[in-house]
């Protein structure tokens, strides 16, 4: 009697747990893969937004623009995901662009 009660809780815990993980969602950030346009929007230390990238209209905040491609309306090829996180340019509180992160980026 003892050994079905074990079997049965071992079979419970697996069973347990099993489902909680699939019910898991899947933690991938979306991935951005465009054309866009990396522009100066005016120093961050004078309450500029620095470099940002447009992809359709839409701005977004990189974290790591590499230092070559730091041009004004410079047209690339950019691999980015969200990192979920928005950049808040100067004192204007209602003025923020979600951040990427650029996994690859090259010129047109």
């Amino acid at each position: 009697m003892k050994r079905t009660i074990r079997a049965f809780c071992c079979l419970l815990i697996i069973a347990a747990t099993s489902s909680l993980n699939a019910c898991k969602k899947n933690e991938e950030p979306p991935i951005l893969n465009s054309y866009a346009t990396v522009t100066f929007q005016g120093l961050i230390s004078s309450d500029g937004c620095g470099y940002v990238v447009i992809i359709d209209n839409v701005t977004y905040h990189p974290e790591n623009l590499p230092e070559d491609f730091r041009a004004d309306n410079l047209k690339v090829k950019v691999n980015a995901h969200f990192t979920g996180e928005r950049f808040q340019c100067g004192l204007a509180a209602n003025l923020s662009y979600p951040i990427i992160h650029i996994n690859s980026i090259s010129k047109r």
